[in-house]
């Protein structure tokens, strides 16, 4: 693969989507789900945790990234009472089930079952901005989506160790990511097709 000083290009990439996330969150052009930001923070910082326990190489800076970033988002997202996504049912119940994977990582004692957990709550609080991203994409950013899929893919691309620890979040991100992406920038009638 590439070089490990790769990873410093991708935290860049994150840094620069993520950032436009946060300006057009504080203008009022985005609406984020503070659902899915805060507890994207919360599942990065138990992947995190799982990662350390595994001896994780240099891609937990990734991660670490993967913590501040949606916190700040989060935050930013209580400067206006417009800057922040309607929050329904099937918001909370995304939570809820993400919440107890968060709850469950407490009692697993075993390393990997955590990074597992903490990609699988992840993956639930994402399904409320996936729905968002597909209903109503003009209140989502595909610009950060499309910075974070190539910086998740080059913190993929620097692993050296192929150990399913290094890898296995940024590849998630990376596919979750995509996800967003073509939600908002491919037309609804065009996925309906599909």
């Amino acid at each position: 693969m590439i070089n490990q000083n790769f990873i410093y290009l991708s935290l860049f990439f994150a840094v620069i989507g993520y950032g436009g996330y946060i300006v057009d969150t504080w203008k009022g052009k985005t609406k984020p789900n503070r659902v899915s930001w805060s507890l994207w923070a919360l599942a990065a910082l138990v992947t995190l945790a799982s990662q350390r326990q595994l001896h994780g190489g240099i891609q937990l800076l990734y991660t670490v990234m993967q913590v501040i970033l949606p916190l700040s988002i989060f935050i930013v997202s209580f400067r206006d009472k417009k800057s922040y996504w309607r929050l329904t049912k099937f918001d909370y119940l995304c939570g809820v089930v993400s919440l107890t994977g968060i709850g469950l990582l407490l009692f697993a004692h075993h390393p990997l079952a955590a990074l597992w957990l903490g990609i699988f709550t992840d993956f639930f609080a994402s399904i409320p901005t996936l729905t968002k991203c597909y209903t109503d994409p003009a209140t989502e950013s595909w610009k950060t989506y499309l910075f974070a899929i190539m910086s998740s893919l080059l913190a993929v691309l620097t692993v050296k160790n192929w150990e399913f620890v290094n890898y296995s979040f940024a590849f998630y991100v990376t596919l979750i990511n995509v996800a967003f992406t073509l939600l908002i920038i491919v037309p609804r009638k065009q996925l309906k097709k599909v």
